[in-house]
Order: structure tokens, then C-alpha cells, then sequence
């Protein structure tokens, strides 16, 4: 049982890591080439989409950060994968 909630654990933290890359390169996507197009980008904005998208509904719904010439919803996203990482119990084996 410890085995499978280790293994959970790493793997969930894995990919909350391989998320956080991700919406790193959206940031260097987005400055370097705004208006990019092509197979890369598009599975980048796809994969982090998941995550930005609901949190800009839901400040568009507040009516939250209107005026902001930065996107929250993506600062928002970023500091809640580094909570969820954060929160993610440290299992030690016996």
C-alpha cells in the first residue's frame, strides 16, 4: 500500500512538473513569437489551456483584474500548480 501511494505521489508531482515547463514555454512562446502558429505551439496552448482557461472565466465572472495589461489568470495558474506541488504529501518509505 505505501508502494502505491509513493507511486501516486511522484507521479502526480511528475506531471505537475512537466505542467509547470509547459506554461513556462507558453510564457516564452508568447514573447518570442506571439503570433506563432504551428504543431508545437498549438499542443503547448492546448495542454496549458486546461488550466488558464477556467481561472479567466472565473475572474471575467468576478469581473476580477479587467483593466490588468498582465494576464492574472495565467499568474493565478501558475501559483496554484506550485500549491497543489506544495501540498503533495512527502512519503517516506520504511
Amino acid at each position: 500500500m505505501t508502494y502505491l501511494v509513493y507511486t501516486f505521489v511522484n507521479t502526480v508531482g511528475f506531471f505537475l512538473f512537466l505542467l509547470q515547463i509547459l506554461m513556462l514555454g507558453r510564457i516564452l512562446l508568447a514573447w518570442i513569437m506571439p503570433d506563432s502558429e504551428g504543431r508545437l505551439v498549438d499542443f503547448v496552448f492546448l495542454i496549458t489551456d486546461i488550466i488558464v482557461v477556467p481561472i479567466k472565466a472565473l475572474f471575467d465572472k468576478l469581473k476580477l483584474f479587467q483593466n490588468s495589461f498582465m494576464d492574472m489568470s495565467f499568474i493565478a495558474a501558475v501559483v496554484l500548480l506550485m500549491v497543489v506541488q506544495l501540498m503533495l504529501p512527502v512519503v517516506r518509505l520504511p
